[in-house]
């Protein structure tokens, strides 16, 4: 419980500073969830897929988006929360004929928090995330979001010599 006050606390103050910084910007709020682990889950022996999901709220102006993620997988008992900066690619201006997409490309950092034999493992995370949304309307569309990730977690915990990891995500996003 302790950890949830903690993470919840430093999730609104991160908000409040993204929203101080970006004041008067466009707003975004976005769900997306892992496809290949809700089909074939988490582990090869796995019977069923798995919800691995990621919220995530930002704002951002003509050139760039800033906001905070939390992302859950609780058949992994793994949860995540951080802050992102991407930058926005005009593509519409290269290629006209796109102007429902928009492309994003940046960073995200934060901690992983993951109980692995019933103790409690915090550690570092950061990603290259490249992003392609859609939008079906002018304020909401469908994304997808492939991510490179350092899993601090992998690391510590199991010695892993290779913890970066390559995801791919889809999702829905509204724009306020």
């Amino acid at each position: 419980m302790e950890y949830l006050n903690i993470r919840l606390l430093i999730f609104f103050v991160l908000f409040y500073v993204t929203g101080l910084t970006v004041a008067q910007n466009k707003g975004i709020v976005q769900v997306l969830f892992d496809p290949k682990m809700m089909v074939e889950g988490p582990y090869v022996d796995s019977d069923s897929g798995e919800l691995d999901l990621i919220i995530r709220i930002g704002a951002s102006k003509k050139t760039y988006e800033i906001g905070v993620f939390a992302e859950q997988f609780q058949a992994l008992r793994y949860s995540s929360a951080g802050i992102y900066v991407n930058r926005i690619v005009n593509i519409h201006k290269i290629f006209p004929t796109l102007k429902q997409f928009e492309l994003t490309a940046g960073l995200d950092t934060g901690f992983v928090h993951r109980i692995i034999s019933n103790q409690k493992n915090y550690s570092f995370t950061a990603a290259l995330n490249t992003e392609v949304k859609f939008y079906v309307r002018e304020k909401y569309g469908v994304s997808v979001l492939p991510n490179y990730r350092y899993r601090g977690d992998l690391a510590y915990t199991y010695k892993n010599k290779r913890p970066m990891r390559f995801s791919v995500f889809i999702g829905l996003f509204y724009n306020f």
